[in-house]
Protein backbone atom coordinates (compact mmCIF):
# COMPACT_ATOMS: atom_id res chain seq x y z
CA UNK A 1 0.00 0.00 0.00
CA UNK A 2 1.24 3.51 -0.20
CA UNK A 3 3.63 5.20 2.61
CA UNK A 4 1.68 5.05 5.89
CA UNK A 5 -1.52 3.59 4.76
CA UNK A 6 -3.39 0.24 5.01
CA UNK A 7 -3.25 -2.46 2.67
CA UNK A 8 -6.73 -2.91 0.70
CA UNK A 9 -5.83 -6.16 -0.10
CA UNK A 10 -4.25 -8.69 1.98
CA UNK A 11 -0.98 -10.17 0.34
CA UNK A 12 -2.65 -13.94 0.91
CA UNK A 13 -5.86 -12.99 -0.96
CA UNK A 14 -4.62 -12.01 -4.02
CA UNK A 15 -5.42 -13.59 -7.17
CA UNK A 16 -2.24 -15.25 -8.65
CA UNK A 17 -0.49 -13.40 -11.82
CA UNK A 18 -2.16 -13.61 -15.34
CA UNK A 19 -1.78 -12.43 -18.92
CA UNK A 20 -4.81 -12.16 -21.52
CA UNK A 21 -7.48 -12.09 -18.90
CA UNK A 22 -10.66 -10.66 -19.02
CA UNK A 23 -12.19 -8.07 -16.50
CA UNK A 24 -15.75 -7.08 -15.73
CA UNK A 25 -17.29 -4.95 -13.46
CA UNK A 26 -20.60 -6.09 -12.06
CA UNK A 27 -22.75 -3.28 -10.97
CA UNK A 28 -25.62 -5.52 -8.53
CA UNK A 29 -22.62 -6.67 -6.76
CA UNK A 30 -20.28 -3.62 -7.15
CA UNK A 31 -17.73 -5.32 -8.05
CA UNK A 32 -14.90 -6.05 -10.56
CA UNK A 33 -14.41 -9.67 -11.95
CA UNK A 34 -11.69 -11.28 -13.26
CA UNK A 35 -11.37 -14.20 -15.15
CA UNK A 36 -9.19 -16.65 -16.87
CA UNK A 37 -6.06 -15.81 -18.86
CA UNK A 38 -2.77 -17.83 -18.21
CA UNK A 39 0.08 -17.83 -15.52
CA UNK A 40 3.28 -18.52 -17.42
CA UNK A 41 3.89 -16.63 -20.96
CA UNK A 42 6.84 -19.17 -21.00
CA UNK A 43 4.73 -22.61 -20.62
CA UNK A 44 0.81 -20.37 -21.17
CA UNK A 45 -0.27 -22.98 -18.39
CA UNK A 46 -4.19 -21.51 -18.54
CA UNK A 47 -6.44 -20.64 -15.89
CA UNK A 48 -9.55 -21.44 -15.48
CA UNK A 49 -10.22 -19.30 -11.85
CA UNK A 50 -12.85 -16.14 -11.47
CA UNK A 51 -11.60 -13.42 -8.52
CA UNK A 52 -14.05 -10.89 -7.58
CA UNK A 53 -12.97 -8.07 -5.81
CA UNK A 54 -15.56 -5.69 -4.15
CA UNK A 55 -15.04 -1.88 -4.82
CA UNK A 56 -17.89 0.05 -2.05
CA UNK A 57 -15.45 -0.53 1.05
CA UNK A 58 -11.88 -1.92 1.45
CA UNK A 59 -11.94 -5.95 0.75
CA UNK A 60 -9.91 -8.97 0.11
CA UNK A 61 -10.27 -10.27 -3.53
CA UNK A 62 -12.27 -13.70 -3.35
CA UNK A 63 -12.29 -16.72 -5.13
CA UNK A 64 -15.66 -17.76 -7.06
CA UNK A 65 -16.30 -20.92 -8.76
CA UNK A 66 -13.33 -22.35 -9.85
CA UNK A 67 -14.47 -24.96 -12.45
CA UNK A 68 -15.07 -22.83 -15.55
CA UNK A 69 -13.20 -23.46 -18.36
CA UNK A 70 -9.33 -22.48 -18.99
CA UNK A 71 -9.57 -19.84 -21.51
CA UNK A 72 -7.54 -16.88 -22.30
CA UNK A 73 -7.85 -13.91 -25.06
CA UNK A 74 -11.56 -14.19 -24.25
CA UNK A 75 -14.10 -12.07 -25.07
CA UNK A 76 -16.60 -11.27 -21.80
CA UNK A 77 -19.33 -9.32 -20.94
CA UNK A 78 -21.71 -9.08 -17.72
CA UNK A 79 -25.70 -9.22 -18.76
CA UNK A 80 -27.06 -7.47 -15.81
CA UNK A 81 -30.31 -8.24 -16.48
CA UNK A 82 -29.37 -12.08 -15.59
CA UNK A 83 -26.63 -11.55 -13.46
CA UNK A 84 -24.26 -13.83 -15.84
CA UNK A 85 -20.45 -13.13 -16.53
CA UNK A 86 -20.74 -14.12 -20.60
CA UNK A 87 -17.67 -15.54 -22.00
CA UNK A 88 -17.47 -16.14 -25.87
CA UNK A 89 -14.11 -17.60 -27.89
CA UNK A 90 -10.97 -17.71 -26.12
CA UNK A 91 -7.77 -20.30 -26.74
CA UNK A 92 -7.08 -23.46 -24.35
CA UNK A 93 -4.64 -24.25 -27.33
CA UNK A 94 -5.93 -22.69 -29.90
CA UNK A 95 -8.61 -20.33 -30.87
CA UNK A 96 -12.57 -21.57 -29.44
CA UNK A 97 -15.78 -20.74 -29.99
CA UNK A 98 -17.69 -21.73 -27.72
CA UNK A 99 -20.27 -19.61 -24.83
CA UNK A 100 -20.31 -20.00 -21.44
CA UNK A 101 -21.75 -17.90 -18.84
CA UNK A 102 -21.21 -18.34 -15.00
CA UNK A 103 -24.38 -17.49 -13.00
CA UNK A 104 -23.43 -14.87 -10.29
CA UNK A 105 -26.21 -15.55 -8.26
CA UNK A 106 -25.66 -19.44 -7.59
CA UNK A 107 -22.35 -19.52 -8.56
CA UNK A 108 -21.96 -21.92 -11.23
CA UNK A 109 -20.71 -22.24 -14.67
CA UNK A 110 -23.13 -23.69 -17.85
CA UNK A 111 -22.74 -23.78 -21.04
CA UNK A 112 -24.51 -21.23 -22.83
CA UNK A 113 -25.88 -23.52 -24.79
CA UNK A 114 -22.96 -24.66 -26.23
CA UNK A 115 -23.22 -22.49 -29.37
CA UNK A 116 -20.71 -22.59 -32.15
CA UNK A 117 -20.41 -19.85 -35.05
CA UNK A 118 -17.69 -20.49 -37.56
CA UNK A 119 -14.13 -20.83 -36.57
CA UNK A 120 -12.91 -20.46 -32.92
CA UNK A 121 -11.42 -16.71 -32.35
CA UNK A 122 -8.99 -15.28 -29.75
CA UNK A 123 -8.60 -12.16 -28.34
CA UNK A 124 -11.54 -10.37 -29.95
CA UNK A 125 -13.38 -7.74 -27.95
CA UNK A 126 -16.98 -7.76 -26.75
CA UNK A 127 -19.48 -4.97 -25.68
CA UNK A 128 -22.95 -5.95 -23.57
CA UNK A 129 -25.73 -3.53 -25.57
CA UNK A 130 -28.18 -3.11 -23.10
CA UNK A 131 -30.77 -1.52 -25.13
CA UNK A 132 -31.14 -4.60 -27.35
CA UNK A 133 -30.52 -6.86 -24.62
CA UNK A 134 -27.50 -8.31 -26.78
CA UNK A 135 -23.14 -9.46 -26.42
CA UNK A 136 -21.92 -7.55 -29.72
CA UNK A 137 -18.54 -9.31 -30.89
CA UNK A 138 -15.68 -7.26 -32.86
CA UNK A 139 -11.99 -8.23 -34.42
CA UNK A 140 -9.96 -10.90 -33.04
CA UNK A 141 -7.75 -13.39 -34.72
CA UNK A 142 -8.11 -17.05 -36.30
CA UNK A 143 -5.52 -17.96 -38.99
CA UNK A 144 -5.58 -14.33 -39.98
CA UNK A 145 -7.03 -11.44 -38.30
CA UNK A 146 -10.70 -10.27 -38.58
CA UNK A 147 -12.78 -7.18 -38.70
CA UNK A 148 -16.05 -9.32 -38.28
CA UNK A 149 -19.16 -8.15 -36.08
CA UNK A 150 -21.26 -10.51 -34.74
CA UNK A 151 -24.01 -10.10 -32.13
CA UNK A 152 -25.16 -13.02 -29.24
CA UNK A 153 -28.54 -12.20 -28.27
CA UNK A 154 -29.09 -12.99 -24.13
CA UNK A 155 -33.00 -14.03 -24.12
CA UNK A 156 -34.69 -17.16 -23.32
CA UNK A 157 -33.23 -18.57 -26.70
CA UNK A 158 -29.82 -16.94 -27.68
CA UNK A 159 -28.46 -17.21 -31.32
CA UNK A 160 -25.66 -15.89 -33.19
CA UNK A 161 -26.25 -13.18 -35.63
CA UNK A 162 -23.43 -11.89 -38.16
CA UNK A 163 -23.68 -8.17 -38.46
CA UNK A 164 -22.68 -6.76 -42.16
CA UNK A 165 -22.24 -3.20 -40.99
CA UNK A 166 -22.40 -0.62 -43.68
CA UNK A 167 -19.33 2.08 -43.93
CA UNK A 168 -16.00 1.33 -44.65
CA UNK A 169 -14.71 -1.01 -41.47
CA UNK A 170 -11.74 -0.66 -40.04
CA UNK A 171 -8.90 -3.26 -41.18
CA UNK A 172 -8.51 -6.68 -39.19
CA UNK A 173 -7.09 -6.55 -35.66
CA UNK A 174 -7.10 -8.33 -32.43
CA UNK A 175 -6.03 -7.04 -29.28
CA UNK A 176 -7.63 -4.13 -29.42
CA UNK A 177 -9.73 -2.21 -26.91
CA UNK A 178 -14.06 -1.47 -27.43
CA UNK A 179 -15.92 -0.21 -24.71
CA UNK A 180 -19.88 0.94 -25.21
CA UNK A 181 -21.61 4.47 -25.74
CA UNK A 182 -24.75 4.58 -24.61
CA UNK A 183 -25.46 8.42 -25.02
CA UNK A 184 -24.74 7.55 -28.64
CA UNK A 185 -25.72 4.68 -28.81
CA UNK A 186 -22.55 2.98 -30.28
CA UNK A 187 -19.48 0.67 -29.92
CA UNK A 188 -16.26 2.50 -29.93
CA UNK A 189 -12.93 0.39 -30.87
CA UNK A 190 -9.80 2.06 -30.40
CA UNK A 191 -5.83 0.58 -31.28
CA UNK A 192 -5.41 -3.35 -31.68
CA UNK A 193 -2.85 -5.09 -33.47
CA UNK A 194 -2.77 -6.62 -36.98
CA UNK A 195 1.60 -6.92 -37.35
CA UNK A 196 1.94 -3.50 -35.84
CA UNK A 197 0.41 -1.65 -33.68
CA UNK A 198 -2.74 0.14 -34.21
CA UNK A 199 -3.80 3.88 -33.09
CA UNK A 200 -7.12 4.20 -35.00
CA UNK A 201 -10.60 5.18 -33.24
CA UNK A 202 -13.49 3.63 -35.21
CA UNK A 203 -17.32 3.94 -33.73
CA UNK A 204 -20.09 1.49 -34.84
CA UNK A 205 -23.21 3.17 -34.89
CA UNK A 206 -26.21 1.03 -33.87
CA UNK A 207 -29.74 1.99 -35.69
CA UNK A 208 -32.71 -0.32 -35.51
CA UNK A 209 -32.79 -4.20 -34.16
CA UNK A 210 -29.69 -5.28 -36.42
CA UNK A 211 -28.16 -2.45 -38.47
CA UNK A 212 -24.72 -1.03 -37.71
CA UNK A 213 -22.98 1.53 -39.80
CA UNK A 214 -18.90 2.09 -39.45
CA UNK A 215 -16.82 5.90 -39.52
CA UNK A 216 -13.53 6.19 -38.86
CA UNK A 217 -13.16 9.32 -35.55
CA UNK A 218 -10.48 11.45 -36.60
CA UNK A 219 -9.94 13.32 -32.93
CA UNK A 220 -8.32 16.81 -32.77
CA UNK A 221 -4.69 16.92 -32.06
CA UNK A 222 -2.16 14.16 -31.61
CA UNK A 223 -3.14 10.29 -31.08
CA UNK A 224 -1.43 8.48 -28.74
CA UNK A 225 1.09 5.87 -30.38
CA UNK A 226 0.22 2.43 -31.28
CA UNK A 227 -0.70 -0.03 -29.07
CA UNK A 228 -1.90 -3.73 -28.28
CA UNK A 229 -4.20 -4.75 -25.67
Amino acid sequence: GPPGGTPIVPPDTLPGPGVDHAVVYEPAGDRLLIYGGYDDPLNESVLSDTWALPLGSPAPWAPLNPGGPPLWGSAVILDPIRREMVVFGGSDGGPTSYTFALDLVANEWFVHPRIVYGPGVVTPSAVHDPGRNRMVVFGGARSDYSNEVWVLTLGALPEWLKLSPTGTPPVPRRLHGAVFDAAGDRMIVFAGFNGAALNDTWALQFSGALGAAWTQIVPVGPAPPGRRD
